[in-house]
């Protein structure tokens, strides 16, 4: 049997993205080179504590705040 895969509407992606800004805030972080901490840093410690590197970011804001 083959499986299909159903494909997303307009209204869902709408839906979704409404969903998105009504819930979640979004910031930027910019890292400098040879003086922060580098993404790859960031995502190696994330793996390392089994996170993710937004779930690992969040926990470290919070440890702080």
């Amino acid at each position: 049997m083959k499986e299909r895969k159903l494909a997303t509407t307009t209204a869902q992606r709408r839906a979704s993205l409404k969903w998105e800004r009504k819930n979640n805030e979004k910031i930027t972080v910019k890292l400098r080179r040879e003086v922060d901490p580098s993404k790859a840093q960031l995502e190696a410690a994330a793996r390392a504590s089994g996170q993710s590197v937004n779930a690992w970011i969040i926990d470290a804001i919070k440890d702080k705040l």
